[in-house]
């Protein structure tokens, strides 16, 4: 079914497939350089933001945590930690410009005189930001804040470069952008399933809760895969990485009723030598209970394997919305909760 043009714009009447096959090139999108940046002492980095406006954050800190000489923090709440203050760059960033948390955030670290950026499209967040003088990334408003994720890792590039001096991240990412848009290529729709990954995973998906694992590589890319089994393809989905998951959820395993979930891992030939060995291991002990769906991550660098499986996890869960028969583009149930809210 996935291979007939009829049945894919079914349940894709906006065409986020289209969208986020396209997402590669958001990683060229050139910004503003805001006025007020640098020249003062960073001592920490904190990141405020909520659902798919932290990842461009997650993205940044999992491909450059090592590389980075101060801490950078995500922090999901309406308030700041202890130690933010005057030396703390606190990144406030919110898609839609109206999350009440980052709004929150915001504000506490006007009054504590941290050094402030934002990240929006539009809304009071940015409304805010030029009234207080405050230096912002405009991130484009023609997508949901869901599919604009890369605008994100491409603004967090362009700021690392100017307050933590890691010199060519944009570079990287446009080298990179080009690389994974050859690889999408193989995942479109008009790809037969024969020879389609993306189409082949989610067609092995139809009818489970899903469980990813990964290894410290890529932890947000795992996360990714999560979200957008959720939001995309309407699906349960669950996520965890090696080796914290064999500390605990590997037991849970041992049940002795097989749960009826679907194990996808996404395996890092860059991950440390033990996680890889703990792969095996793990798929060797618990045979009897699922069959992973292996999926070897391609690419020479961290970045490239980054987006290489973030792309591939996009494609996954567009195809298997189709297959469960939902529109891909909308977030109906989230629309409903909002509702209850206000």
């Amino acid at each position: 079914m996935l291979d007939e043009a009829d049945f894919r714009a079914r349940y894709d009447k906006d065409d986020a497939l289209g969208v986020l096959a396209g997402q590669p090139e958001q990683l060229r999108h050139e910004f503003a350089r805001p006025e007020g940046l640098g020249g003062r002492k960073v001592a920490n980095i904190v990141m405020a933001g909520m659902g798919g406006s932290a990842l461009g954050g997650e993205l940044a800190r999992n491909w450059l945590g090592d590389r980075l000489a101060v801490p950078l923090e995500l922090v999901r709440d309406y308030t700041l930690p202890a130690y933010a203050g005057p030396e703390t760059l606190v990144v406030c960033v919110s898609y839609s410009g109206g999350s009440e948390e980052t709004l929150a955030a915001y504000a506490e670290a006007r009054k504590r005189k941290a050094q402030v950026v934002v990240m929006a499209s539009g809304g009071k967040l940015l409304e805010a930001a030029r009234a207080d003088g405050v230096p912002g990334y405009e991130l484009p408003s023609e997508v949901q804040g869901r599919y604009g994720v890369l605008y994100g890792l491409r603004a967090w590039a362009q700021l690392l470069e100017t307050v933590a001096g890691l010199e060519g991240l944009v570079d990287e990412l446009e080298e990179a952008s080009g690389w994974v848009r050859g690889e999408v290529a193989a995942w479109l729709g008009e790809v037969p399933a024969e020879t389609n990954e993306a189409k082949q995973i989610a067609t092995e998906l139809l009818g489970h809760g899903v469980v990813v694992y990964g290894g410290l590589i890529l932890p947000a890319i795992t996360l990714k895969w999560k979200l957008d089994l959720n939001e995309n393809a309407k699906n349960v989905a669950f996520w965890n990485n090696l080796p914290e998951m064999n500390h605990n959820e590997f037991s849970g395993w041992g049940h002795p009723r097989r749960p009826g979930l679907k194990v996808v891992e996404l395996i890092s030939s860059l991950d440390h030598s033990q996680v890889q060995k703990r792969f095996e291991a793990m798929n060797s002990l618990l045979s009897s209970r699922f069959a992973p769906i292996e999926v070897r991550v391609q690419g020479e660098t961290k970045l490239r394997q980054m987006l290489w499986a973030y792309m591939l996890g996009s494609m996954t869960s567009a195809y298997l919305g189709m297959l469960n028969q939902v529109e891909i583009g909308t977030l109906p149930l989230v629309g409903k909760l909002k509702e209850r809210l206000t």
